[in-house]
């Protein structure tokens, strides 16, 4: 862990309030324009055209692309922009984006679609609920409802104060843990980070201190090409008339999935596995950064899965899915004889997200054995003292996720959840699935943790959680925090890891001081978290419920998979150990054969992402085959240097040029809003 001393550079003093007060002025912004886009455009437009998160299988923080990409004028005129300072704007994107403002589902539920579960409850019910300490009274639900421009913030201000907390303890825990793995990660493996990595190009472009040889015509042409790739969606979903020249208007969902109908689709009526694929090249350039082998085992095992779903298909199963759409077919209506993905005899949900989850964390503390071992002697033993990157000694961080565990107990505690359901979040959900998430994120640009289906994130509970009689705080609030705080990174359970490795990522690809990094983005996120909360709370009940499209049109017990009822659809108990057992037993004999032979090519990640269903349900196969083509070809006839110089440059235009897209997009709502066209 001791390397060659590398210059450093700090971000300024006299830039931190300016900083602080950027990420308050965009929270607040970004938060009150979400929900000006939802009433202007609906759902389908707020997820897409926003500056929080768009596109749900690659999760762009758009603000983390745009704000370095908007001192492109500032560069043009001589000002002095270094690649420490456009860090530092990049860390407050990402902040602002992903706790500011966050993905329009994440807005859409806490604490406003949570709250709003109440008036469709049940007499019992409603009475739990208001046993909670958190909960606003009925008459200010009923006003949320209508709209007010009178807002009663006395009675919000436990509901503000139980989920800017719920947001923080998350956040210093997930944070506290990826210090721990910072230097693993980032300096030992050199985990790409492709979401980094195409952002790095952007403040190559505007740095006037980079002293690297431009080529900008590859950014310049990927730029073009995301720019109209965007408006191009943006006018189609605006006039009707408009020419619709990419089918965005055919089967498509926001994110650019699109599913089969075997009533016009040959291909969906003979094939089981064919129901879904996306058009969405921007996952297409995520990939392409994302390592060979990993690709290629995802559409190695994409096309294993094929096979074998057609074989038992033949054999009895999946009776009558031929004649479901690409949806119903992967999610099954909630009956698991309609879905492969989740159904029998392969169960392969079960297989990647519960054995392939764990077998994968086993794993990565197995190859980090030596790591980890010398971090906990220097915690206990002194030895060497502080993290390589200078961030903290050792025990401090040590002492830090400590103290982070017992306090979010401590709050699950006050949040009515028992010792057992409390301690599984914070071990599988908050930790293992957490750091596998961030890992998988870190190697493609894919979210893997990013859909629940049929409550398989609830599966510690089997262990800890026996079902009560009748519904309890402990069964609806931990379900709350392990499915819906997992359903989106932006609902909070595994959102810290994942913005604090990436300003990592890019510190280390700027040599910008590691400890400010991460000073920056813990108070940044001090004032995001509330802002956050408090804007949702503040511009439904300025526009009222019925119509800005929030969650919480059901009964607290049914919202998000918190039911009996979703709990008892699962498949037997059996057969979902049996499964992931199975997918547990495959990704560690993946893991070791790759760690054994240097030229095995087939990479555990890659048959997680394969059998994973957010994997299924957004249709990304066919993005990792075009990435795989792509960039062998581009290694095998240009080699590193074309990968470099022509081929990241413009993955990381495309991403620019997409994301301004987004924005302008954003910006049509917004004045649609108040012009309506």
């Amino acid at each position: 862990m001791v390397g060659e001393k590398i210059e450093e550079f700090e971000i300024k003093k006299s830039y931190w309030a300016p900083l602080i007060i950027l990420t308050a002025f965009l929270s607040i912004v970004g938060t009150l324009l979400t929900g000006i886009c939802g009433v202007s455009g609906g759902v389908g437009f707020a997820c897409t055209f926003n500056i929080g998160v768009y596109s749900r299988p690659i999760y762009v923080a758009s603000l983390s692309v745009l704000l370095p990409l908007f001192m492109y004028p500032l560069s043009r005129a001589k000002v002095k922009i270094s690649p420490s300072t456009l860090t530092a704007l990049y860390t407050v994107g990402l902040v602002a984006s992903l706790y500011g403002i966050g993905h329009y589902e994440a807005f859409a539920l806490f604490p406003a679609g949570f709250v709003r579960t109440y008036v469709f409850s049940p007499p019992d019910l409603q009475g739990l609920m208001m046993s909670w300490w958190w909960t606003p009274p009925p008459n200010t639900i009923d006003i949320m409802i209508r709209g007010t421009s009178t807002i009663d913030w006395a009675a919000w201000t436990p509901t503000i104060l139980f989920w800017t907390v719920y947001f923080y303890v998350f956040f210093f825990f997930t944070s506290s843990v990826m210090l721990v793995f910072r230097e693993r990660w980032i300096d030992v493996e050199k985990v790409p980070f492709p979401h980094t990595l195409a952002t790095y190009e952007t403040i190559r472009m505007v740095s006037t201190d980079s002293k690297e040889v431009k080529i900008k015509t590859p950014y310049i042409i990927g730029f073009t090409l995301g720019l109209v790739f965007v408006l191009q969606i943006l006018l189609v979903t605006v006039f009707p008339w408009w020419p619709d020249v990419y089918a965005w208007r055919v089967n498509t969902s926001p994110q650019g999935c699109v599913f089969a109908d075997p009533t016009t689709d040959t291909v969906a009526s003979t094939i089981v596995h064919w129901a879904k694929w996306s058009k969405d090249p921007l996952s297409f350039g995520m990939f392409y950064l994302a390592p060979l082998e990993v690709s290629f085992t995802v559409v190695l095992f994409t096309l294993i899965m094929m096979i074998l779903e057609q074989i038992a298909y033949v054999m009895g199963y999946y009776t009558g899915i031929l004649s479901l759409t690409g949806c119903c077919r992967t999610w099954g209506g909630n009956v698991a004889s309609n879905s492969f993905a989740w159904g029998p005899p392969f169960y392969w949900l079960y297989q990647s997200m519960i054995g392939g989850v764990v077998a994968s964390f086993v794993m990565m503390l197995y190859h980090s054995r030596s790591y980890l071992a010398e971090t906990i002697k220097a915690a206990l033993h002194g030895g060497l003292k502080t993290e390589k990157g200078g961030l903290f000694s050792y025990r401090t961080i040590y002492i830090m996720v400590i103290a982070s565990a017992v306090i979010l107990i401590g709050f699950m505690s006050l949040a009515g959840i028992d010792f057992g359901p409390a301690l599984a979040i914070l071990i599988v959900g908050a930790f293992v699935n957490m750091l596998v998430n961030a890992y998988i994120f870190g190697h493609t640009g894919f979210m893997y943790m990013n859909s629940r289906n049929v409550a398989w994130e609830h599966w510690p509970f089997y262990f800890v959680q026996p079902e009560p009689s009748n519904y309890t705080t402990d069964w609806i609030m931990s379900r709350t925090f392990m499915g819906s705080g997992m359903n989106h990174p932006t609902q909070g359970v595994t959102l810290g890891g994942l913005v604090t490795v990436q300003g990592f990522a890019m510190a280390k690809l700027t040599r910008t001081k590691l400890k400010d990094i991460y000073m920056l983005t813990v108070l940044s996120v001090l004032v995001a978290a509330p802002i956050a909360v408090i804007g949702r709370v503040y511009i439904v009940n300025l526009l009222g419920a019925g119509r800005v499209p929030i969650w919480g049109g059901c009964d607290i017990a049914h919202l998000c998979d918190n039911s009996f009822d979703v709990w008892h659809l699962a498949p037997p108990t059996e057969d979902i150990l049996k499964s992931s057992i199975a997918g547990f037993i495959i990704t560690v004999a993946l893991s070791l054969l790759r760690a054994r032979f240097i030229w095995w090519p087939i990479h555990p990640l890659g048959f997680l992402i394969a059998t994973s269903f957010s994997a299924m349900w957004f249709g990304s196969w066919n993005c990792f085959l075009a990435a795989w083509i792509v960039k062998w070809l581009t290694l095998k006839v240009g080699g590193s240097r074309a990968y470099e110089n022509y081929g990241a440059p413009a993955v990381g235009g495309f991403l620019a040029g997409v994301t301004l897209g987004y924005f302008i997009g954003a910006i049509v709502g917004t004045v649609r809003f108040f012009i309506p066209f």
